[in-house]
């Protein structure tokens, strides 16, 4: 349908009647899909009642009311998708309590209560997207305990306190609860990066959750410690990379004017603790590129940086020199 709308080989009337062709296909595919859904669903609660036992018609009714889910969510029917999201949690989360040895249910459970937490943060519903996230973390940190040699289960464990951080980071009043989330996910990326320092993924997250930490440490004015987890950023990583280079220096140098602004200290130690970020910065932009950045600061180049990272582009006088 986009290909349609911008094809130069044809009228624009031509483009306009294909690309409402290509509408109308869609939602009628869409339409059957869900048709096919529900006549599924309907089967399969019909198998429950007559065999209610038999766990395997009951997985299979779980699965048709999250592929309905999925489908409402496509059309934009997210009230309906939710409703659907929430059936299928319903049955999965029988399961769990008749079979509680079977791991696998416990991992259907805690992918459905992500997928609803999404749907949920999409639709502004925080405060229940909130508590599918959490219901997530509870799952999977069961699973994590009972599976201590799967590695699988500690990784979703992390992304879901980030998903769970990231939404507390919204609301400026729970940046301390987004903060504690945020570093749960750290601890568990660098235990795994601890059992597995050869796997370059754990240590890219890692180094992306560090990031997202010192930003929110510096949201909060905690200099100090937001300049311990940016510096850590690109230390993780198996290779040097430029780019997390840059942007740990970025985040020091944002550390920089907060310190220079603390009133917690006094005049000569806001001076030498900035005068440290800013040394720091000028290494790990040389070890980001070599050779090629010196950056001014008072005490260093007798100049002071006048340029606020805090609001970037604001004011465009940081001394950078080539």
């Amino acid at each position: 349908m986009e290909l349609a709308e911008k094809d130069a080989k044809r009228s624009e009337t031509d483009r306009r009647t294909a690309a409402k062709t290509y509408a109308d296909r869609s939602r009628a595919l869409l339409q059957a899909g869900r048709e096919a859904s529900a006549q599924a669903i309907t089967r399969a609660e019909k198998l429950v009642s007559q065999s209610p036992g038999v766990a395997t018609y009951r997985e299979q009714l779980a699965r048709n009311h999250d592929k309905l889910a999925e489908l409402l969510r496509k059309t934009g029917q997210m009230d309906e998708a939710e409703k659907a999201y929430r059936q299928a949690i319903a049955v999965w989360e029988k399961l769990v309590v008749d079979f509680p040895g079977d791991p696998n249910y416990q991992r259907e459970l805690a992918n459905l209560e992500l997928k609803l937490a999404d749907l949920l943060q999409r639709a502004a519903k925080p405060k229940e997207a909130e508590e599918c996230y959490r219901s997530e973390l509870r799952l999977l940190e069961k699973l994590a305990a009972d599976y201590p040699a799967e590695p699988f289960y500690r990784a979703e464990q992390a992304l879901g306190y980030w998903l769970l951080a990231m939404l507390l980071g919204r609301d400026p009043d729970r940046a301390q609860e987004a903060e504690k989330a945020y570093r749960q996910a750290v601890a568990i990326y660098e235990k795994l990066v601890a059992e597995f320092p050869d796997d370059a993924r754990y240590r890219v997250r890692l180094s992306h959750r560090l990031g997202e930490l010192a930003e929110n440490l510096l949201q909060q004015g905690k200099h100090e410690e937001a300049a311990k987890a940016a510096e850590k950023m690109a230390d993780v990583l198996l290779s040097k990379d430029s780019n997390a280079y840059q942007r740990a220096a970025l985040l020091l140098a944002r550390c920089m004017v907060l310190a220079d602004k603390d009133a917690k200290l006094s005049e000569m130690d806001r001076k030498a603790v900035a005068q440290a970020y800013a040394d720091r910065v000028r290494g790990l932009m040389q070890e980001a590129a070599p050779g090629a950045w010196t950056l001014g600061w008072r005490g260093t180049s007798g100049r002071r940086c006048d340029w606020d990272p805090i609001t970037p582009r604001a004011n465009t006088t940081w001394e950078t020199y080539c």
